[in-house]
């Protein structure tokens, strides 16, 4: 624990939906119980539609797009002087640049969030594969970097060796109030979509993003379905609209009926009987920690640290590979489980809190 109150920045692109967005807020809510002043300074707008952002601070510094430069520096620098914070903490590649280039003119300290590991950069633009590498070079600069995840620090040691004694590894932490199971919640959302007790719903949460590999989880569905017709497949999601309708497009070519749905609510991992993670790259997996807490069964690919969150509870595949990932369907399928399992419940409850978030970030902040 800090030996005084500390007032700190906690510095994203907005509070639009996303699993670093969640974080944030869950750590300005325990960082605040702590005694900390916290804000949340954002480059956009808030959308408090998508989480309660009610007893929480949230500045934004009204950015137009991303070409409008000078009102936002004028800002940024207006409020940074202003405030007069201690610690600045960075979420995501922009504002991490941001953030290190900071450390330039003034003598509060820097904190860069490191949220994902492997990134296939073929699937992105080339200002975003230039954004990238400058945000490592600036990791030359006077700053800590925090990791939440081993993978996403190993990576980034490989790159960047230089940043050794830099950076340390938080992994995330849950609402576990949020992230429990409920019998009634999974009989209602079943219920909507038409489905019994016999039926098997097989659901996979996740941003539309190449990153999440939602063919392979349509391809796997495919190879299932001609032994289980009784198992149903969900995706549940947001992201571009055009990608979108291409993994629709896909997913209507390999004659698969995926039930696509998006709703502002939290996913209803308690309608599901199996969660599936089929992404190429992950750092730390929100939404496989949400599923785990829920007692339900999962299978993940063997990505970032997600083999470290399921442990012995989890079914862990290759990625980008349809096969195993329909076979680990089918063996949990064809298995007699409880859902939810409590032994399940009560690791997650152990590995996730958020006191060990909270505590675990002040030590590092506290450490600079």
């Amino acid at each position: 624990m800090a030996a005084k109150p500390l007032k700190i920045i906690l510095f994203c692109r907005s509070l639009g939906r996303g699993g670093a967005e969640r974080q944030i807020i869950y750590l300005a809510r325990g960082l605040q119980k702590a005694g900390h002043q916290i804000v949340i300074l954002t480059l956009y707008p808030p959308t408090p539609s998508w989480y309660d952002v009610s007893g929480l601070t949230v500045i934004n510094l009204s950015k137009k797009s991303r070409w409008d430069l000078i009102g936002f520096i004028l800002s940024y620098v207006r409020f940074i002087k202003s405030f007069k914070a201690d610690v600045l903490y960075s979420f995501l590649t922009v504002q991490n640049i941001i953030a290190a280039l900071t450390s330039l003119f003034t003598p509060l300290k820097v904190v860069c969030g490191l949220r994902v590991s492997f990134m296939d950069f073929t699937q992105y633009s080339v200002l975003d594969r230039v954004l990238h590498k400058l945000e490592t070079q600036l990791y030359r600069l006077n700053v800590k970097i925090i990791a939440n995840s081993h993978a996403g620090r190993e990576l980034l040691l490989k790159n960047a060796p230089y940043t050794l004694n830099k950076v340390a590894v938080i992994t995330n932490g849950l609402d576990l109030k949020e992230n429990e199971f409920s019998a009634s919640k999974r009989q209602e959302f079943r219920s909507a979509l038409g489905l019994n007790d016999k039926d098997i719903l097989v659901g996979h949460v996740g941003r539309y993003d190449p990153m999440k590999d939602h063919k392979t989880f349509i391809e796997a569905a495919v190879r299932v379905l001609a032994h289980y017709p009784n198992c149903y497949f969900l995706c549940w999601g947001h992201g571009d609209p055009t990608y979108l309708q291409s993994l629709k497009d896909y997913a209507k070519s390999q004659r698969v009926n995926i039930i696509w749905h998006s709703e502002r609510s939290h996913p209803c991992y308690s309608a599901f009987d199996i969660y599936c993670l089929s992404s190429i790259g992950e750092g730390y997996s929100n939404t496989l920690c949400e599923a785990m807490s829920h007692g339900i069964p999962c299978i993940t690919t063997d990505v970032g640290d997600c083999r470290q969150i399921v442990e012995d509870f989890g079914v862990v595949v290759a990625p980008a590979n349809a096969d195993a990932l329909a076979l680990a369907i089918q063996e949990i399928i064809g298995t007699s489980h409880d859902i939810p399992n409590i032994r399940q419940v009560a690791y997650c409850k152990e590995k996730f809190s958020l006191d060990r978030l909270v505590n675990r970030t002040l030590l590092e902040l506290t450490k600079i």
